[in-house]
């Protein structure tokens, strides 16, 4: 593994621990906007690691989760377990 793929993969598991973490408090948050937004902003970056590194899949994949995810910030859907 060169150290650009290296570096993405150690970034993307912390950004996925923050994700998770994030997702948990939302169950039981789920108004809380700054806890959103954080949760956006770990899959934007893992997206954006993913486009680096040409992983066309985790790309997306993570476009489609921040699909999802602004569409909760909008309030265009509810957030629901």
């Amino acid at each position: 593994m060169d150290e650009l793929t290296s570096t993405f993969v150690n970034e993307s598991r912390d950004q996925l621990t923050a994700m998770e973490d994030g997702l948990l408090k939302l169950e039981q948050s789920p108004d809380d906007a700054d806890n959103l937004g954080a949760i956006f902003r770990a899959a934007h970056t893992i997206k954006g690691g993913a486009g680096v590194v040409e992983c066309r899949f985790i790309e997306a994949f993570t476009h489609k989760v921040e699909n999802v995810l602004d569409k909760l910030r909008n309030g265009e859907i509810p957030v629901s377990g």
